[in-house]
């Protein structure tokens, strides 16, 4: 199963301390989405919106046992779902993603996200918590 991903799960350090593993990923975008942080917190969640877009990577050929662990870390606030997402050499390519549940969709913020704040900014204490 291939796996995109948009968040704190770039980061390769958070990404092996989740999954017990690394991973080589592409470039990947995924449309029809928007990615903007949730509310009250340092991590962003992505829900379908048309006409845009969520830069992220795609790590292929994720195992069950790594996807189950993933599952624990989102928790019940995301739901794993099936896209299509595009990399710069192949258009549509079958892949999973976590998308905020639509009973949380509330809690996603008009702020953007931004991975280089993360690291620098949130990264130590978010570390902390996993």
């Amino acid at each position: 199963m291939n796996l995109f991903v948009y968040g704190t799960l770039l980061d390769e350090e958070i990404m092996q301390r989740v999954c017990g593993t690394s991973f080589t990923g592409i470039q990947a975008v995924l449309s029809g989405y928007r990615c903007r942080k949730v509310v009250n917190e340092r991590y962003p969640a992505i829900r379908p919106c048309p006409g845009e877009q969520v830069a992220g990577i795609l790590y292929l050929d994720v195992s069950a046992s790594v996807l189950k662990a993933l599952d624990r870390y989102e928790g019940d606030q995301y739901q794993r779902c099936s896209v299509q997402v595009d990399t710069a050499s192949e258009r549509d390519v079958s892949a999973e993603v976590y998308v905020l549940t639509t009973g949380n969709a509330h809690l996603l913020s008009a702020e953007t996200w931004d991975l280089g704040t993360f690291l620098t900014r949130d990264k130590p204490s978010y570390l902390e918590q996993l």
